[in-house]
């Protein structure tokens, strides 16, 4: 497992929480899948050797945290939600609210949920979406948004027929322009 410790400027401030989440985010963003870590470490300050380099036994060891009371899912995507994040993380109690990446939740676990939501519900979420809604709770919220959008534009009014075609001859026509005159064989 890889493991981040930050040591935050003071100008940061705020709760770490929120900053954790923040960088997950961030991060999410810009390194490849393998390389995103399962936990985020807030320290006060690096512990260093007697030579001045960093300490590496010295450093905390990440704790599992979860909400402060495990809550159940309150519907059917909730509780679906659930089940896979349980099966990924070999993890039975795991709450709508719990952060499921501080509970080892990885990128590569994030890939398998992504192809089992396309699977059950048809639909693509991109990995940073995982990030962004790191709870049960909030990735739920998220997916009942996407299946809202996904309806109105399914019932959306089909566009004009007449528009269609006349958009297709003027497509062929700039092609047509474009490619050089065929040559005569000799």
């Amino acid at each position: 497992q890889l493991v981040a410790y930050v040591l935050p400027s003071a100008a940061v401030g705020g709760n770490a929480a929120e900053l954790v989440q923040e960088l997950r985010v961030q991060l999410s963003g810009r390194l490849p899948a393998s390389m995103l870590p399962t936990h985020i470490m807030i320290v006060s300050e690096f512990p260093l050797t007697a030579s001045g380099k960093l300490d590496r036994k010295a450093l905390p060891e990440p704790v599992l945290a979860r909400s402060q009371e495990l809550t159940a899912p309150s519907d059917a995507l909730q509780a679906w939600l659930v089940g896979q994040w349980s099966e990924l993380l070999g993890e039975t109690r795991i709450g709508v609210h719990d952060n499921v990446f501080e509970l080892g939740g990885t990128s590569l676990m994030c890939a398998q949920l992504i192809g089992r939501i396309r699977e059950h519900l048809g639909t693509d979420v991109p990995l940073v979406r995982l990030f962004e809604h790191p709870s049960i709770a909030a990735l739920a919220l998220h997916l009942g948004a996407l299946a809202v959008e996904a309806t109105s534009a399914a019932s959306a009014p089909a566009p004009d027929a007449a528009l269609d075609r006349a958009r297709e001859r003027a497509t062929r026509q700039r092609a047509s322009l474009q490619r050089p005159p065929a040559r005569k064989p000799r």
